[in-house]
């Protein structure tokens, strides 16, 4: 017997059990208890299994949804570049070397730091299983692994952007939600401090922040298992509804006029797909430098030090 679903005010409702079907994100797992609360509830039961064992309450009822055999595949992503793209520096180490002899010296410039590369992912499609997606997207082509052979500097900020990232990121089940990966950068070499003059030495870290509106999807093929016990004795299974996912959705899709969003059903197949769109900004370091000044006092010195462009306005090389 098909599931049926009043529709008010954004909610799902029967016989006292509801859940908010946010257009954005879709909650398959609260989808799934309605229906097979619904289907349990539609069941055709006989005269004296009513008398006997009338239907259970829904303050009694725990509905546990079994979804292994569901196989989720994420189809490939399309990515369109916003034109904001931005380019900045900031200093991750800055050693200072105060020369008050007669003669130069020299230094070991020495060090390893962290920087935190981010990827801020803005769902405006998307469905969730109540806990996470567990969904894997591709990076842009732009940011993906250099060819073999490729040595330009393009290439080589590809290739930084996989060594911060990897060759994906992964999409949380929130509206709003950060990726967040460390990159090490590290510095062997000498500097030299020349008499009597102040010597700064800063590792500069080049970073780049670029935004991508995306657009997925995920194929959903499979059975889903719903097991109804009665939480007074959870030894006790009341019902067990089965059904393949393609079918669960789209009946719910069609009594509810469209609510499910953008979704595609191919019931030949049993498949249904589930629209994943977007925005993304990435942020993460391309390169590195080390900068060299000299100055009688440590304004002379630091004067030296043309700034740059920071697309992190709130760190200045003076917080360093």
């Amino acid at each position: 017997m098909p599931a049926h679903f009043e529709v008010e005010r954004g909610a799902v409702r029967q016989s006292g059990y509801t859940t908010i079907m946010n257009p954005k994100i879709v909650d398959l797992l609260e989808v799934f208890r309605v229906w097979a609360w619904t289907y349990y509830l539609n069941t055709s039961t006989g005269f004296f299994a009513k008398l006997f064992r009338p239907k259970l309450k829904i303050k009694y009822a725990d509905i546990e949804i079994k979804w292994e055999n569901v196989k989720t595949t994420v189809l490939e992503t399309e990515y369109k570049m916003q034109p904001d793209k931005q380019s900045g520096t900031k200093v991750v180490i800055e050693s200072e070397y105060d020369n008050a002899t007669e003669n130069d010296q020299t230094h070991s410039f020495k060090t390893e730091q962290d920087t935190i590369s981010t990827a801020s992912i803005k769902l405006t499609k998307g469905y969730s299983k109540h806990a996470n997606t567990g969904i894997e997207m591709d990076l842009p082509e732009e940011m993906s692994r250099m060819n073999a052979g490729e040595e330009s500097p393009n290439a080589r900020k590809k290739q930084m952007a996989t060594a911060s990232f990897g060759n994906s990121i992964h999409v949380g089940t929130d509206e709003n939600s950060v990726v967040s990966r460390k990159k090490a950068w590290s510095v062997d070499t000498t500097i030299s401090s020349k008499s009597g003059k102040l010597t700064i030495a800063q590792l500069e870290v080049e970073e780049t922040s670029a935004t991508y509106e995306f657009a997925s999807a995920i194929k959903l093929k499979g059975r889903v298992v719903a097991v109804i016990r009665d939480r007074r004795n959870m030894e006790k299974v009341v019902q067990v509804v089965e059904n393949d996912v393609a079918t669960i959705l789209n009946d719910v899709n069609d009594r509810n006029e469209g609510r499910m969003g953008d979704c595609r059903f191919d019931m030949d197949n049993r498949t249904v797909q589930l629209p994943l769109e977007g925005t993304v900004t990435f942020r993460y370091g391309v390169s590195q430098r080390v900068k060299v000044s000299y100055g009688q006092r440590t304004d002379e010195a630091r004067n030296q030090i043309t700034p740059r462009s920071n697309i992190y306005p709130g760190i200045h090389l003076e917080d360093v």
